[in-house]
């Protein structure tokens, strides 16, 4: 899922010259990870609801094991995190998705009980705002640091 809001920003940062890429990577990856985190609460409460109600097996317990991978910031500008639910819980794609459970009388489809997606659809503008506050309070930083690395280049560079 692609959350809107952000290309703007991608554009800017892919326009930029790597040199200033660089810089920024670690602000925007914290920018990433503070919005993914409010996506991630609200995924393991709405896991922990169907747990509490009875559809999903006791161990291991899903809403435990919802998990923010670390933010990616690829050479042309674009980024990305994932939050999903840790490989040790194999069940929890077919409980959001729903499956087929074979039966001693057939086959019978078990309903989907979506907590990921709805978590993401609910959250979306309570992250890209959080993302967005933390990007416009890391540039002033953001700038300092790159001035500083330029400064230092040149000076290497007039040796």
């Amino acid at each position: 899922m692609n959350a809107d809001g952000f290309r703007e920003f991608q554009e800017a940062v892919s326009g930029l010259e790597p040199f200033y890429r660089k810089w920024s990577a670690p602000f925007i990856r914290d920018a990433l990870d503070k919005a993914a985190k409010v996506v991630a609460e609200e995924a393991r409460a709405r896991a922990k609801q169907l747990h509490d109600q009875g559809h999903s097996p006791k161990t291991p317990n899903v809403y435990e094991n919802i998990v923010v991978r670390r933010a990616v910031v690829s050479e042309n500008g674009l980024s990305y995190i994932r939050v999903g639910v840790a490989k040790k819980v194999a069940y929890a794609i077919p409980l959001e998705y729903g499956h087929i459970l074979r039966t001693k009388t057939g086959y019978k489809h078990v309903a989907a009980r979506p907590f990921m997606v709805p978590a993401f659809e609910a959250k979306r503008a309570e992250a890209l705002a959080v993302a967005r506050a933390a990007l416009k309070e890391s540039i002033p930083d953001m700038l300092k640091r790159a001035a500083l690395a330029k400064m230092r280049r040149e000076k290497r560079g007039s040796r």
